[in-house]
């Protein structure tokens, strides 16, 4: 294994597996495609070494698995994201929505009010939470979610 995109693969299939994916012969393909929206045959090209994902995703991906994009794509650098840069990123995530939404829109919507589509502070908060899970524990929780949203 001696190309960089086969050294980004390992990097990538490894820090996916710390993640609770499917393991790489069952959904991890899917998994990942489903993520980041694009087709599972370059996700396929990405785990098998053979390509890389463009820019935009790999820092998604990365911050998904709270690593490092620099890390994930070349093997320089620290591998984790240490506590101040994912403050950082989740201060920034707060503040566009306090800068982005009229102020109207900041109040909590009634758990009955189907026509509110907003994201309140403490919809972000649920969903950070959810993204420190590993994938294993969050598919139920999407299944029961969605199941609930249906028969809402």
């Amino acid at each position: 294994m001696n190309s960089e995109c086969q050294k980004f693969s390992k990097r990538l299939n490894e820090v996916l597996t710390e993640a609770g994916f499917p393991e790489p012969d069952d959904d991890r393909t899917a998994a990942v495609a489903n993520l980041l929206k694009v087709p599972s045959e370059q996700v396929a090209k990405w785990l098998a070494g053979e390509s890389y994902p463009k820019t935009n995703k790999l820092v998604k991906l990365a911050k998904y698995v709270r690593v490092r994009s620099n890390w994930l794509l070349s093997g320089i650098g620290g591998k984790q994201l240490d506590a101040n840069e994912e403050e950082a990123y989740i201060s920034q995530i707060k503040s566009q929505l306090d800068d982005e939404l009229p102020e109207e829109q900041k109040r909590r919507p009634m758990a009955n009010d189907k026509d509110t589509k907003i994201l309140t502070k403490e919809a972000l908060e649920l969903a950070q939470a959810y993204m420190r899970l590993p994938y294993s524990q969050q598919l139920p929780i999407h299944t029961l979610v969605m199941e609930l949203a249906r028969n809402a």
